[in-house]
This record gives structure tokens, sequence and C-alpha cells, in this order.
């Protein structure tokens, strides 16, 4: 249970964290958290590994359009644009989103 506690909060944040408090400690720089939501997310953590899952693949594709977008757009990148789009996107499925990223990417090249 330590190796996918440990793996999870390393994927989800990028270190691994072993105690409410550095959970916490984390948490609170990003996300109106206190130490009670903070205890209650890592015990879910811990009791089902897989429950944030699809948060962590979420956040990874996520991040990748991102980047691809960056790499693709160069200077002409503007992070403000691209995630008023994102969020005027609203709820849409992966694949969507993909390919609308791709549109855009492409509309901001011209």
């Amino acid at each position: 249970m330590k190796f996918f506690r440990n793996l999870f909060y390393k994927t989800f944040t990028g270190k691994i964290i072993k105690t409410i408090k550095s959970l916490y400690d984390y948490l609170k720089d990003y996300i109106d958290v206190d130490e009670e939501m903070a205890e209650s997310m890592f015990y879910t953590a811990v009791g089902d590994p897989g429950i944030y899952l699809p948060y962590t693949v979420g956040h990874l594709l996520m991040r990748d359009l991102r980047a691809e977008a960056e790499k693709e757009l160069g200077d002409k990148f503007n992070e403000l644009e691209y995630h008023t789009f994102i969020i005027e996107l609203g709820v849409v499925s992966f694949d969507i989103l993909e390919r609308e990223v791709n549109e855009w990417v492409l509309a901001q090249k011209k």
C-alpha cells in the first residue's frame, strides 16, 4: 500500500508526500484547503490509490497539450489566451479537447 500511495503522490505533486502535514503544506499553495480536507484526501488516496488516477491522467494530458501548443507557437503562445480558450470550451472529452486545441494552434499561427 505504501508503494501505491507514494506513486500516487509522486505523480500528482511531483514529489513523494508521506504525511498529512506535507500534503497540506503542498496543497495550500495551490487551492483553498484546510487541514481536515488534506487529511481526507490523504486517507482517500491511501485507502484507494486508484481513485485519483483519472485526475492524474487528465492532468498529464492537459500538460502535454499545453506543452505541444507552446512548442508549436513559440513566441506567439499567449498563456492567457490559451487558458481562456480552454475554459470557454467547457466540459468536453479529451478527443474533442485535443482536436479543438490543435485547431486553435493552427488558427494562432495565421
